[in-house]
């Protein structure tokens, strides 16, 4: 009977490139998962940037809003500003409030209150990006009465 030697190498000569072939494929899933999760990430902090900036942009136009004494009349007003925000903001007369704000300090014998509401929309787009916020804010103006205020 003759024996023949059979070393193990010769026998396993594929299984290496099939574990390199498998290491490969799993590397790669992992490589793509990555790169899908980092689209989503840029993606997801382009619209956390826009929405930031529309934020800011309709809470510019309140502020605009308020620095004007103007835009304060029973009738309301309409603001549609391009400079330096984009915003369309609206001032809106209460008539349904009446008397002074609650809390504390508040003791002007002398003075009406008009109550106001201003509404701002900020709105951005760049390509095909867009976002809008709505910011408002209440106000109250003081109108001396008659008999003179304090």
């Amino acid at each position: 009977m003759k024996y023949e030697e059979c070393s193990l190498i010769s026998r396993e000569g594929g299984f290496a490139l099939v574990i390199t072939l498998l290491i490969m494929l799993v590397v790669s899933v992992i490589g793509f998962a990555a790169m899908t999760t980092t689209d989503i990430e840029v993606r997801i902090s382009g619209n956390n940037h826009w929405g930031n900036q529309a934020f800011y942009a309709a809470d510019g136009g309140v502020e605009i809003a308020l620095a004007d004494g103007s835009n304060f009349q029973r009738t309301g007003k309409n603001l549609d500003l391009t400079e330096p925000v984009r915003a369309s903001v609206t001032v809106g007369y209460d008539p349904t409030q009446k008397g002074a704000p609650r809390g504390k300090g508040i003791s002007a014998l002398h003075f009406e209150f008009d109550h106001y509401l201003v509404t701002s929309k900020g709105y951005t787009s760049v390509a095909t990006l867009s976002a809008s916020s709505k910011v408002q804010e209440k106000v109250i103006k003081l109108v001396p009465t008659g008999q003179g205020g304090y």
